[in-house]
């Protein structure tokens, strides 16, 4: 005896929820296929730094960014038909927050949006979609900055970390050898200072080149390893740790080599006049990511990267941060949200991942299986400076590395009292205990506010 399957009322309203089109019951045929319209595209908007669209991209051949775009958006819509995607300039930092903020408010949030620093924040208030990724594929601090209390929020399309650049002639000209390589934090002081008289104290060169305070987190970022350095960290995102003891030597070595910097070049926002101190032949050494390398190359700078010197001190770890570690997240409120999510998830497959070596270059994917491969640094954009590049995705690959602090709420405020704070540092005799602390009870308040 055949059982007599029943089909309940609420299995209808169940199916009928997930029909893609509702068809009204008195046209349905019996035993006949009914005729579907032909389905609409769909338009996936991510947000960016810069616009780019098919016209965009077919007008810009020597743009590296805009052919990544391009493989993106040819691979995407081949496995996607009726999808269409759409690229639009935001920003970054904070406009690009603001901007966001206001979109979600307003209803009117992108599908897709790109960032370093804002995971914690858009995912503690709901905004952020979980997207489906094996978090020990990437290295620890470029997918850290993806995560909120084990879920990941996106993925990094790209990354970076730091090294030691030196400039070779410079050191020569100083009268060094041109091969030295600081190993500890000591040698690093002791040379930039010697260096730095050996130059006139500026007058021909400089020592070293610190960031100063600036207007966004880039300084936090080129100070972060120092702190990592010496076996402290900055805070998870949830909690600050901002006047960890531990990392009161960190900021005083940056207080010591500021003195041997240009302090001009220092107070600028704009990586490329930073760095062009060390390519120009008029500082000794920085702190450098990949596109300090492609940078360097493009200067002609006869400069090496070298892993940063160990701490001397107590505590002392192999640690390191990440930069340049370019998150995409799918929003939640997106009306496509199961394409948002899929799109994120297709920056994180091997093939997608290889296109920033073999296409975009200046930044290094992130997936730590292409890391690995011997050929990653070998891609034509990374070509002159394969050697240095191959420094920063050794300290990726074999090094703990941590992001930048992705803290949950008033982010934006926290690093302008962070800047406020390391300018103090820089420019004064005050303890830096006293001044941490203070930063870090300012940041409790506004993580608690």
């Amino acid at each position: 005896m055949t059982e007599k399957k029943i089909f309940s009322r609420r299995d209808f309203l169940k199916a009928a929820a997930a029909a893609s089109t509702l068809v009204p019951l008195s046209t349905i045929v019996p035993f006949a296929r009914a005729s579907q319209p032909e389905q609409a595209s769909t338009e996936l908007v991510i947000w960016y730094w810069a616009d780019y669209n098919r016209e965009i991209i077919s007008a810009s051949p020597d743009n590296p960014e805009a052919r990544w775009w391009g493989w993106i958006f040819d691979h995407f819509e081949e496995a996607n038909p009726n999808v269409k995607l759409k690229v639009e300039a935001h920003g970054w930092d904070k406009a690009l927050h603001d901007g966001l903020m206001a979109a979600i408010a307003g209803g009117n949030a992108p599908d897709v949006t790109h960032g370093e620093a804002f995971v914690q924040e858009f995912a503690a208030l709901g905004a952020f979609d979980a997207v489906n990724i094996n978090p020990e594929d990437f290295p620890s601090g470029a997918i850290a900055g993806a995560m909120r209390e084990d879920v990941v929020y996106g993925v990094p399309a790209m990354t970076s970390s730091f090294a030691l650049e030196i400039n070779q002639t410079v050191l020569e000209q100083s009268g060094g050898d041109a091969n030295f390589s600081p190993e500890t934090w000591i040698e690093l002081v002791w040379d930039s200072a010697a260096v730095f008289k050996a130059g006139g104290e500026g007058e021909n060169w400089f020592g070293f080149m610190a960031p100063g305070p600036g207007s966004t987190y880039r300084s936090a970022l080129r100070v972060a390893p120092w702190i990592n350095r010496a076996g402290a960290s900055m805070g998870d995102g949830k909690q600050a740790t901002l006047n960890d003891a531990r990392a009161i030597p960190a900021y005083e070595l940056m207080r010591s080599l500021f003195k041997t910097s240009d302090m001009g070049a220092a107070l600028s926002d704009d990586d490329e006049i930073l760095g062009s101190v060390v390519w120009n032949n008029r500082a000794a050494y920085q702190i450098s990511a990949s596109w300090d390398a492609w940078y360097a190359h493009r200067h002609n700078a006869n400069t090496k990267f070298v892993p940063l010197p160990a701490y001397n001190g107590e505590g002392a770890t192999t640690a390191n941060s990440v930069v340049g570690n370019i998150v995409f997240s799918p929003l939640k409120t997106s009306a496509n949200a199961g394409l948002a999510v899929k799109l994120v998830e297709f920056l994180a497959e091997a093939e997608t991942q290889w296109q920033i070596a073999k296409i975009r270059g200046f930044f290094l994917p992130a997936l730590k299986s292409v890391l690995a491969d011997s050929d990653v640094t070998r891609q034509k954009p990374y070509e002159g400076f394969e050697a240095n590049l191959q420094v920063i995705v050794d300290t990726l690959l074999n090094e703990q590395t941590y992001p930048v602090p992705p803290f949950a709420k008033n982010a934006t405020s926290i690093w302008e009292n962070w800047n406020n704070v390391y300018g103090q540092i820089l420019f004064t005799d005050e303890p830096v205990s006293a001044l941490l602390d203070k930063l870090q009870a300012d940041t409790e308040h506004l993580l608690t506010r």
